[in-house]
């Protein structure tokens, strides 16, 4: 029977993202914030189809189809219409050859645009999340915040001082990349390690050359893999997991030693999203490692739910974080003695 609710959810948000399709229903609270009162997420090895054959294969196109029909049953059962659905995709599907199918695909059996997030608004969706850590964290709040994001195809860098956008910056160099680059049946899993340590050494340099020249207090880790481990290594306190390196080093070997039927048994996760675990926490360590530090900080909760509960809002927060973008631009230019009148003009 249909599920009543008083008052009834406003929006419904699914995310086609590298591992898996996420539905999440929610409605907004007294304070005007949205709030999951319904999550659901199935498998889908997108990311693997696209960075080891560049094209999405036919049995994952049919499976996405039927995963949104089950989406859009739930929806149903909540009484919500089709057009208070908000479809959205990884930035990734843009790498695959035949991604223009794959989002008809989508449409057809939804009856909604896919919105596919692109570099600008994957990095607007990680700075929301480190700006609610930094207002829950003064100690992060207060001093130069390097914050660190490992997608499935790429890595971003956002620079904080004081709480402020001071820089970011994007590196093609992500978890279900590299996994695909060094993957090999044959290899053990200490080989698979050094094998991913030498692939994912050059960007790291290149990132960590990049930030050379100014000072960082505190290394925050964000993104769904690194999250998910983090209450393992350390209570949250003020929003946020304090995870020392030794600790996160130990961990990612003992995870790399098992197989996949283990790994999904030991931390609850399905077969397609436990493939990014081992390259994602490899990926951090080297990280950290690359810039001295002897912990990282990582933000406490859901990164996935975080970020789909964030494609519901208003563009209140994209007007800051633009209005902080601007700023950093400027602050960048001066460096370089621009014009600003007419940085200001061309803006």
């Amino acid at each position: 029977p249909p599920v009543t609710l008083n008052p009834p959810p406003e929006h419904a948000v699914i995310y086609v993202g590298a591992a898996s399709v996420s539905l999440v229903i929610g409605r907004k609270d007294d304070k005007g914030q949205f709030i999951s009162i319904e999550s659901l997420d199935r498998p889908l090895p997108v990311a693997r189809d696209i960075f080891r054959a560049r094209s999405i294969s036919r049995n994952t196109v049919d499976q996405a189809a039927a995963i949104l029909r089950d989406f859009l049953q739930t929806m149903r059962e909540y009484g919500i219409p089709s057009s208070q659905l908000r479809l959205f995709t990884s930035n990734i599907l843009a790498e695959a050859v035949n991604h223009e199918i794959f989002l008809n695909r989508l449409q057809v059996h939804s009856g909604v645009a896919p919105s596919l997030i692109d570099d600008g608004n994957m990095t607007r969706l990680v700075y929301q999340i480190a700006q609610r850590m930094l207002l829950k964290n003064p100690l992060l709040a207060k001093g130069n915040t390097f914050v660190s994001h490992i997608g499935p195809g790429n890595t971003r860098a956002i620079y904080f001082q004081q709480g402020r956008l001071a820089a970011y910056s994007n590196y093609r160099l992500g978890i279900f990349r590299a996994r695909e680059a060094i993957a090999s049946p044959d290899d053990e899993a200490r080989q698979q390690m050094v094998h991913l340590e030498e692939h994912i050494r050059g960007v790291v340099d290149h990132l960590a050359q990049d930030y050379s020249d100014v000072k960082i207090d505190h290394h925050v880790a964000i993104g769904a893999e690194i999250q998910s481990v983090a209450p393992r290594l350390g209570k949250a306190r003020h929003g946020a997991h304090r995870v020392l390196e030794n600790d996160l080093a130990r961990l990612t070997d003992k995870l790399a030693r098992l197989n996949p039927d283990e790994l999904v048994r030991e931390l609850h996760v399905h077969y397609t999203g436990g493939e990014g675990i081992i390259p994602a926490l490899q990926t951090n360590l080297a990280l950290a490692r690359r810039f001295g530090d002897d912990s990282l900080w990582v933000p406490e909760g859901d990164f996935q739910l975080e970020l789909m509960l964030d494609l519901m809002t208003s563009g209140s927060r994209t007007a800051i974080f633009q209005e902080e973008v601007m700023q950093a631009a400027c602050e960048i230019g001066l460096r370089y003695k621009t014009d600003r009148k007419h940085a200001d003009h061309v803006a």
